[in-house]
């Protein structure tokens, strides 16, 4: 079975966030550990992350969901820094769960986007 699937929208407000959604649901109910990643937000604030969060019972933490909002992904790609958005968002996927456990272990929050919903 694979580990991860991604959901990437064609355009801004595109309905991706919904489709996840929906997919995190069923999912939920035969997946034992789920988690889910938004890269790149409308906002610190972003209220398809705040849905997530109120729907699955995730931890509304003080650290950021997202690796960066839209306009700063913009203002790199505008500059032509596709390389430091890539890496901005690989730092903020969240990580298999052997290095869950052991940041848990030590005292760290994950962020909402890279918690787990255990089921069962």
């Amino acid at each position: 079975m694979a580990k991860a699937l991604f959901i990437c929208g064609t355009d801004h407000e595109a309905g991706s966030s919904v489709v996840s959604l929906g997919l995190y649901s069923v999912l939920r109910r035969v997946v034992p550990a789920l988690g889910f990643y938004k890269p790149i937000c409308s906002s610190v604030d972003d209220i398809d992350v705040a849905v997530i969060r109120n729907a699955f019972g995730l931890a509304d933490t003080t650290k950021p969901c997202c690796s960066l909002d839209i306009d700063a992904a913009r203002d790199l790609l505008a500059r032509k820094r596709k390389d430091e958005l890539l890496l901005r968002v690989e730092a903020g996927v969240p990580r298999d769960a052997r290095q869950e456990r052991a940041d848990a272990d030590r005292g760290h929050q994950p962020t909402a986007c890279a918690q787990r919903v255990r089921h069962g």
